[in-house]
């Protein structure tokens, strides 16, 4: 699997509907995802990232033993919890690292459905850094663009399924 070239990673993705959903090619695509996070040994990857240019996250343990789908994300900081520095790779840049400062904690919304209905969620998440860089990838803001060259990389530690996304444990919705 050839991963989509930077220049296809500075275009904005559209936002998926219910019905593209709910499509055949909707699981064609998660599944092609998956396949490549597996291959890569990613811990999350965008659609735009393998050709399909619709705001589709994914992020799970490296063994995929658990994942999360996020439809249509977009994220907002909670300036007053801070921010941090971070040094981060992606499988669109191999062996490169960045440097950057990302949010403390952001408000994510994002879509999806569940018992067959279409919804809307909304939820903090605190020191996500994997998450926030996936979510500007999908709005063409790619590591390159957004922080600076740090150097090669190096093996990061293996982290255990359980704690693959750190939610903030406050559910927006309600």
């Amino acid at each position: 699997m050839q991963l989509a070239d930077e220049d296809k990673l500075k275009i904005k993705s559209s936002l998926l509907s219910e019905e593209e959903m709910r499509s055949p090619l909707f699981k064609g695509y998660i599944k092609e995802m998956l396949k490549v996070m597996q291959e890569l040994f990613a811990t999350g990857i965008t659609a735009n990232q393998i050709g399909w240019a619709k705001k589709v996250i994914i992020i799970g343990a490296k063994d995929l033993s658990r994942y999360d789908i996020f439809i249509n994300a977009s994220y907002k900081p909670i300036k007053k919890h801070g921010t941090y520095n971070s040094i981060e790779g992606s499988i669109s840049f191999p062996k490169k690292q960045f440097s950057l400062t990302r949010w403390n904690t952001i408000k994510v919304t994002y879509s999806g459905i569940i018992n067959n209905r279409w919804q809307t969620f909304c939820k903090k998440f605190r020191l996500e850094s994997n998450l926030q860089q996936l979510i500007d990838l999908t709005d063409g803001i790619s590591l390159k663009n957004k922080g600076s060259y740090f150097g090669e990389y190096l093996p990061d530690i293996d982290i255990p399924s359980k704690t693959y996304l750190k939610y903030y444990g406050e559910d927006l919705n309600g």
